[in-house]
């Protein structure tokens, strides 16, 4: 899993594998993963192939896709447009 810590932003991220957002990450614009942990925050378009785990610290502003979401206990209780 690849850590994001602090600030990723203003472009496309493509990865094979998946992406774990640490709880100081910031990653703006789009993002394109099997897997995608967010304990920080992403804000724009976000493509999770298999599954999109927001943990109660972390934060998605935008569109997202994903075959399976889950949205932990204490995490925004307001879905992004697209999931």
């Amino acid at each position: 899993m690849k850590p994001a810590c602090g600030r990723q932003g203003g472009r496309k991220h493509r990865l094979n594998g998946d992406l774990l957002v640490g709880a100081t990450g910031l990653v703006e614009g789009e993002v394109d993963a099997r897997n995608v942990v967010i304990q920080g925050a992403v804000s724009g378009k976000l493509t999770a192939r298999n599954q999109l785990e927001i943990k109660p610290s972390g934060r998605l502003t935008g569109e997202c896709s994903a075959a399976s979401i889950e949205i932990k206990e204490g995490a925004p209780s307001k879905a992004p447009r697209g999931c």
